[in-house]
């Protein structure tokens, strides 16, 4: 009796975790600034950022990255296709729009750090430091 219980909740704990796995899939994605300590002998900024986008779709998948806060002469747009994902370099160190001090923000409302990227079909957003 036990063990059926413990199979039943097994497989309803499976099911759910199956629903969440496509949650990155989206046609827009917010990246929030990621905070990083100032002190001038902290090794804390990443320095290679990259923003890393590929689609499931075999088309075309036309796509905007908006700096949230910067002109819009800053947004890039391109295409992406699930036989060519696209990488874009970000910058490095504290000078991009996804860095910010946690010494100078902390415990503030920021609103004009990060990015939106948007898509016209779903895509997968990554961003490695």
């Amino acid at each position: 009796m036990r063990f059926v219980l413990l199979k039943k909740f097994f497989f309803l704990l499976m099911f759910f975790a199956l629903q969440s796995l496509l949650a990155q899939l989206s046609k827009v994605h917010y990246i929030p600034p990621i905070a990083a300590h100032g002190a001038s002998n902290s090794n804390a900024y990443p320095l290679d950022q990259h923003i890393y986008i590929s689609t499931p779709s075999n088309n075309n998948v036309q796509y905007s990255i908006t700096p949230v806060g910067a002109p819009t002469a800053s947004i890039i747009s391109d295409v992406v296709s699930n036989s060519s994902p696209n990488v874009h370099n970000i910058g490095s160190g504290p000078s991009n729009f996804a860095i910010i001090n946690s010494v100078f923000y902390g415990g503030r409302v920021i609103d004009d750090k990060g990015y939106i990227i948007s898509a016209d079909s779903p895509i997968y957003v990554a961003v490695r430091l």
